[in-house]
């Protein structure tokens, strides 16, 4: 599991991932408006088959909301144990 947070570590994997280089997807207005919906604590999963710019899409939106100070990235693959995801995420509400 790959942990990105911060304005640093957020705008530097933004810039690695050419996010704004690549046109919306199809379904960009529904992660959209699903992340910037008012709500205290959500936790948004992407899956699907590979290559198809999920990572990408996710890029983008977080340089649109550009709300560093409140947004963490998981990047997580094979192998990763829901555990690890769960700890994190109670040790950094």
């Amino acid at each position: 599991m790959d942990v990105k947070s911060g304005k640093q570590e957020l705008t530097s994997l933004i810039t690695n991932r050419k996010a704004d280089s690549y046109k919306r997807r199809f379904c960009y207005d529904t992660l959209h408006n699903f992340l910037t919906h008012d709500c205290e604590k959500k936790v948004c999963t992407l899956f699907g088959l590979r290559r198809t710019g999920k990572t990408t899409m996710m890029a983008q939106a977080v340089a649109d909301i550009a709300d560093y100070e409140h947004t963490c990235w998981l990047y997580c693959e094979a192998g990763d144990e829901i555990g690890n995801v769960k700890r994190y995420l109670r040790e950094h509400p």
